[in-house]
């Protein structure tokens, strides 16, 4: 009898792959598209804390995640050989198929902002229209910030602020605090919206910065607003 009831409880919940459930949920495939230099990080959808996920994709890669974790990490600085669609596979206890994914990661170049302006130079709206050319050009850490100003001589500067611990902001679209001051008569100081976003491009060793008809809206007591569009190199 003692030997009888452990015998019992083990083939109660043992589960073996004849016993799996052929309902396997297919989750919609989904496209990710990744700038050359940055993470590829690919999610599932989460079950419980029972599962393991099987992933693999493009070069033969394959890792498995336990405990139900969703996300994995595929590398941290992508190249175009990792373009291709990956697959999530997971499985409950017994090895049981439970779920799968279709996931594919195109691995692009970055892009340039979609407008043409000649390099260093700004097009500045407010409400006329004028260039100022960058004749200076300087970047430095301050704090956890990778800061890039480019100056008119004395009449305009443009200062962006990268949030990267103080490393060179990877190639793509980013955001920043983006601030322009115009020391012309009167003195005028405006902000980056937020909404707006900056186009990194890495060419020759050296950083490009560059966006379109960017809003920036004045702060202090002057209630006016302009139009940037800039491209500056990094020396």
């Amino acid at each position: 009898m003692k030997l009888l009831i452990p015998l019992i409880a083990l083939l109660l919940f043992s589960c073996k792959k004849d016993d799996c459930s052929s309902d396997v949920k297919t989750l919609d495939s989904e496209d990710v598209t990744v700038v050359v230099g940055w993470p590829i990080n690919l999610k599932t959808e989460y079950i419980s804390t029972t599962v393991t996920n099987k992933w693999s994709g493009p070069n033969n890669w394959k890792t498995t995640t336990t405990e139900g974790i969703p996300e994995v990490k595929v590398i941290n600085e992508a190249n175009f050989s990792h373009t291709g669609s990956y697959s999530s596979d997971s499985y409950t206890y017994g090895d049981c198929l439970a779920q799968t994914k279709k996931i594919n990661v195109h691995v692009i170049a970055p892009p340039h902002a979609p407008c043409s302006i000649d390099m260093n130079t700004a097009k500045i709206s407010s409400p006329f229209t004028y260039e100022a050319n960058y004749s200076q050009i300087t970047h430095y850490i301050e704090g956890n910030n990778f800061v890039v100003k480019a100056q008119n001589g004395l009449l305009e500067t443009l200062t962006v602020k990268f949030p990267t611990n103080g490393q060179e902001p990877k190639p793509g679209i980013q955001r920043a605090y983006v601030e322009f001051t115009s020391n012309q008569t009167p003195y005028y100081q405006y902000q980056l919206d937020d909404e707006d976003v900056i186009y990194l491009q890495k060419i020759n060793n050296q950083l490009i910065i560059s966006f379109c008809n960017a809003i920036f809206f004045s702060f202090g007591d002057v209630e006016t607003n302009v139009l940037i569009s800039t491209e500056i190199v990094v020396p």
